[in-house]
């Protein structure tokens, strides 16, 4: 049975990561008509915006041409940090922490 205790200790457990704000890459007008006509385009042609991560399943690196950045994998779903790897998995290590 779902007790108001048990439902707090398992959110405690699911939420147990601290909110990390990042700058993730988003498709600009320009970046999401030539990724629909499958034409590359540089990251650094996309938008950058806050966004507020509360959960994170997997972080991995992300290579465009020469630039390191790093993907996010968060329920189901897949974010481009403009950050590198090692920064993203050290700001989680460090939030977790606290």
């Amino acid at each position: 049975m779902l007790t108001k205790k048990t439902f707090a200790n398992f959110f405690k457990f699911e939420s147990s990561m601290k909110p990390l704000e990042l700058e993730i890459f988003f498709h600009s007008e320009e970046t999401a008509t030539l990724r629909k006509l499958e034409v590359d385009y540089d990251l650094s042609d996309c938008e950058t915006r806050k966004m507020t991560f509360y959960k994170i399943n997997a972080v991995s690196p992300y290579l465009d041409g020469d630039n390191e950045f790093c993907s996010i994998h968060s329920n189901g779903s897949e974010f481009i940090a403009n950050a590198s790897y090692n920064v993203v998995r050290n700001l989680i290590i460090w939030c977790k922490a606290k």
